[in-house]
């Protein structure tokens, strides 16, 4: 089987997968541990079927342009998860059942209802990319600042002014932080 790349542009970070991305009408009658990448792009949910709950080798999980609001609880039981793309829904909060996938490297939210990341963002040790662009955070948690592998913060299209965009890159220089040109306004 051919490997699928997924490149994340402007950040300098690649994924090799080497398994195929399924949607989920291909894999109803498929045996869940052998599915490690499924997308339900496009699909005008406003839900993840409780089914999904069973792929517990999951590494990849594509949610993007739905009309999501709320991403389940069983989303934490999908432990092998690297990727979640979650962007261009109505998710109102961050999942916290994100905060327990130990595993999670990228998480894309860009374009939602966000408006806090949580503290509890600090379990995610592996996560290399994070993607909250365009939502309304109006503060960065200290706890993102202890994740030591992290590359990438995408806060465009947030409002930060010229003194805390200037804290963020400076406590945490090693982080490539992308951010819309600073408003006096905010200060």
């Amino acid at each position: 089987m051919p490997a699928i790349f997924l490149f994340l542009l402007n950040c300098g970070i690649s994924q090799k997968f080497d398994f195929k991305i399924y949607r989920w009408e291909e894999v109803q009658n498929a045996n869940p541990d052998t599915i490690y990448g499924l997308s339900f792009s496009k699909e005008k949910r406003t839900e993840l079927p409780v089914e999904l709950g069973k792929f517990l080798n999951l590494r990849y999980l594509n949610i993007n342009k739905n009309k999501i609001h709320v991403l389940p609880d069983f989303l934490d039981t999908l432990k092998e998860l690297e990727v979640l793309e979650a962007e261009k829904n109505e998710i109102a909060y961050f999942p916290s059942s994100l905060t327990k996938l130990f595993k999670i490297r990228i998480i894309n939210l860009h374009q939602n209802d966000i408006s806090t990341i949580p503290d509890a963002i600090q379990n995610c040790l592996l996560l290399e990319k994070l993607d909250i662009s365009d939502n309304a955070i109006s503060t960065v948690p200290d706890a993102l600042f202890g994740l030591t592998n992290l590359k990438v913060v995408d806060l465009t299209g947030v409002r930060f002014g010229p003194r805390y965009q200037k804290q963020l890159t400076n406590r945490r220089s090693d982080i490539k932080w992308i951010l819309d040109p600073p408003c006096d306004c905010m200060e």
